[in-house]
């Protein structure tokens, strides 16, 4: 990290359930998707390179992208014992990288969270990690958003079903 960043207390999920209680079985909305947030987050803000950017961006890599990105966060607890008691016990790791996960995670989540602001509950669903769902009257103004942040990103059709469930694309889902 070069400078410091405004760290927020957001969650990776928030929902509207007042709004989707309201929804009749059956009524369309849309998934919207952020195209590798949390990479796109680390390559925006420095963190990584165009070329390690572009490599990882291959599919045959899509499973380890995150898992990378996680491991930035990793802490190994050491315990020292005396004769079967614990005397001390800390931990090992690298708090510059620790820091820049929770930037990472900070940033992408903060996009989600003024997205849904601007969005507005008579319109804002669900965001839940990098997709937010919306009733369709948003989306363009949700694309919108993601492309002045420099992200892109992918649309799905979901529809409510049974209650607190719905599909997205071809996955069913809890709400």
């Amino acid at each position: 990290m070069t400078e410091p960043f405004k760290h927020y207390q957001l969650s990776s999920k928030k929902w509207n359930r007042e709004l989707y209680n309201t929804l009749e079985d059956g009524t369309l909305f849309v998934g919207i998707d952020i195209n590798h947030a949390y990479l796109r987050t680390a390559y925006l803000k420095g963190y990584i390179g165009k070329r390690v950017y572009e490599k990882l961006m291959d599919p045959k890599y899509k499973g380890v992208r995150n898992k990378a990105l996680a491991c930035l966060n990793t802490y190994k607890k050491i315990y020292e014992y005396e004769e079967g008691v614990i005397v001390s016990q800390y931990e090992e790791g690298d708090a510059s990288l620790a820091a820049a996960y929770l930037e990472i995670r900070t940033v992408t989540y903060k996009l989600m969270d003024d997205i849904a602001a601007l969005v507005g509950p008579e319109l804002f669903l669900k965001y839940h990690t990098d997709c937010l769902y919306v009733l369709p009257a948003a989306a363009g103004v949700v694309q919108a958003e993601i492309e002045k942040a420099n992200y892109g990103w992918k649309i799905n059709e979901c529809g409510k079903m049974r209650g607190e469930m719905f599909y997205d694309g071809d996955e069913i889902k809890d709400f």
